[in-house]
């Protein structure tokens, strides 16, 4: 495949860093956590994931596409940063990317676009980059790819990063004249590895654009001044210093002094409970995180030290085992075990065969049990008729 220029094009793509006062991505938590700012920037960097990884290579396949109009089959084999573009991230996640953006196209009108543009607010060193912005005479876009597969995103008009996003393209000369306040504003997230909502979006007007890019300055310029505010919630999650703050200590310490069995704790607290809990536990976690990497580079933690995992065993040479076993006149169907694929590797393996087969009224989807989730969650609650069918643990 004949590509060295496609390929040195992809291997120059400018990666833009990342703004220490504010971008698309900490938008949410310095708004509300104006202090984060300062502790984020005295904090160790981080390692970046495999799924991190994994996401910034298929966002430079997605502006490569959409840049130089490439078939998306031309470049499969293209390989980055330790990741290749197989026939399984092609058809799972840039093909439904790429139908996703179609739909928008279909839906909203054609429009003209960028693709991975720098928009900054001006007078400020708070930027961000945006995936795509877009324009026709009635709309303005402003559409962000997720290739993750764990944390669903929407795209709404309540989504931060967007509209911070199209409040710093306002402000930008190169896309500044693709707004107007006649023009409606379509904030859309697409996250193929969602396939049933793999497009979400919302509209906002110019309005609300306004009041919101009101709120960035004004947070923006309490991180000039130097603001220590801090405050806990869940724009905390993908904070680098949640695990040294004083703000996290301090909440955890109240939480310590809760006894969750008392009695006189109502349903509005218990409520209020849960959610600092669960706030806690992305905290714990990170804390663990900091002291295993700070182990691993040789420092020390006061009272800790680094072990091995327990062991699990197999099996040096599995014939060899096989053959001991049948001296001792074992029968195969003792010594081996089969069992049928998963429905979701079935539906795989058949799309991938390109085959037909009908597998309706062969699957049923059963739940292990219940568990809590948010009040505006999109999952149905669970209605028990007597409060005896919950599968809640018995007390001893």
């Amino acid at each position: 495949m004949a590509q060295l220029d496609f390929y040195n094009d992809l291997l120059q793509t400018n990666n833009m860093a990342h703004s220490q006062i504010m971008g698309g991505s900490t938008c949410e938590r310095r708004i509300k956590c104006p202090g984060s700012a300062a502790l984020e920037a005295a904090a160790p960097p981080e390692k970046p994931s495999k799924y991190a990884e994994e996401g910034s290579f298929l966002h430079l396949v997605m502006e490569q596409i959409l840049q130089h109009d490439k078939i998306p089959e031309e470049i499969l084999g293209f390989k980055h940063n330790g990741y290749t573009l197989t026939q399984d991230l092609l058809d799972e996640m840039i093909l439904p990317a790429l139908k996703c953006f179609d739909e928008l196209h279909e839906k909203f009108g054609e429009f003209e676009y960028y693709t991975e543009i720098q928009v900054a607010y001006l007078g400020t060193d708070a930027f961000g980059t945006a995936d795509v912005i877009g324009s026709n005479d009635k709309y303005t876009f402003i559409i962000d790819w997720k290739f993750g597969r764990g944390v669903k995103v929407i795209g709404n008009e309540a989504n931060e990063q967007l509209l911070f996003l199209a409040g710093a393209a306002r402000e930008t000369p190169e896309t500044a004249d693709m707004f107007s306040p006649e023009k409606q504003i379509v904030l859309a997230i697409v996250q193929p590895a969602f396939a049933k909502d793999a497009l979400t979006n919302g509209i906002v007007g110019d309005n609300t654009l306004t009041n919101f890019v009101g709120d960035v300055r004004a947070a923006i310029q309490k991180i000039e001044a130097d603001c220590k505010d801090l405050n806990t919630g869940r724009h905390c999650r993908w904070c680098r210093a949640k695990d040294t703050c004083p703000a996290q200590l301090e909440q955890a310490e109240e939480l310590l002094a809760v006894d969750p069995q008392d009695p006189g704790i109502g349903a509005n607290k218990l409520g209020f409970l849960v959610a600092r809990a669960s706030d806690m536990e992305v905290w714990i976690k990170s804390i663990m995180c900091r002291a295993h990497s700070e182990l691993e580079a040789g420092k020390p933690v006061e009272g800790y030290k680094l072990v091995q995992k327990r062991g699990t065993r197999s099996w040096l040479d599995e014939d060899k085992a096989k053959e001991q076993m049948r001296k001792a006149r074992l029968k195969v169907s003792e010594i081996t075990e089969s069992k049928l694929i998963s429905p979701a590797k079935a539906e795989k393996l058949i799309k991938s065969k390109g085959s037909n087969c009908d597998l309706d009224g062969l699957i049923v989807s059963k739940s292990s049990g219940t568990s809590i989730a948010a009040a505006n969650d999109n999952r149905p609650a669970v209605e028990p008729r007597d409060g005896s069918n919950l599968n809640l643990p018995s007390k001893s």
